[in-house]
């Protein structure tokens, strides 16, 4: 409630907005691992404002239970497209962002974020106004006590290298902050950013 001085107007004490944020969930495939995430997206202690799903080429099976899912968007593609492309095509659906602080949370089906992600991925976009990507710890669905990635780097060549694969999760990695580069599943990306670069390079291939 507003809280007054003796004998004074209300002083309204204002907080810093938190991000709007779309999730965008990619599916290619359907079955138990789109049951997953989306048992997953619902289970987050900070829900996304706003869901949308793509289908990239799915069988009628997918679509019902993605739609089952009652997302505020659905977008159907007819061919095989790219992660990126994919997410590009559904994010053009919205409209354009009103200020920094509307993001989008790029998910695929073969993600699975713990109930705590997209909340520790949107306080760093909140504290941080030099922030434009946040990206997750992923952890390998097959054995969850090893590091699958955690940032990326690059090799003198050009080529990308990750910093953290493979190692067992104990932590050791949980401080580290600014990193050249992070794999695309999971990441929470500001909207203004996103379009003024029009999304992944496509000549990267993104997933």
């Amino acid at each position: 409630p507003p809280m007054a001085p003796a004998g004074g107007e209300p002083v309204l004490r204002l907080t810093p907005m938190s991000p709007r944020v779309t999730a965008i969930l990619v599916v290619h495939h359907g079955g138990e691992r789109l049951t997953r995430v989306l048992d997953a997206i619902r289970a987050q202690s900070r829900r996304p404002e706003r869901l949308l799903i793509v289908l990239a080429q799915v069988n009628a099976e997918t679509r019902d239970l993605a739609a089952e899912a009652a997302p505020d968007g659905l977008i159907q593609i007819e061919e095989r497209v790219a992660f990126g492309e994919a997410v590009r095509r559904a994010e053009q659906t919205l409209p354009p962002p009103v200020d920094d602080e509307d993001a989008v949370w790029l998910l695929s089906e073969d993600t699975e974020p713990q109930p705590g992600a997209l909340l520790a991925l949107e306080t760093n976009l909140e504290t941080a106004r030099s922030v434009a990507i946040a990206g997750p710890k992923l952890l390998d669905a097959e054995a969850p006590d090893r590091i699958a990635s955690l940032g990326r780097s690059m090799t003198r060549f050009g080529a990308a290298v990750p910093l953290v694969s493979g190692e067992l999760d104990q932590g050791q990695h949980d401080g580290l902050s600014d990193v050249l580069g992070v794999d695309p599943g999971g990441i929470l990306v500001r909207r203004a950013v996103w379009r003024s670069l029009d999304g992944f390079d496509p000549a990267l291939s993104p997933r």
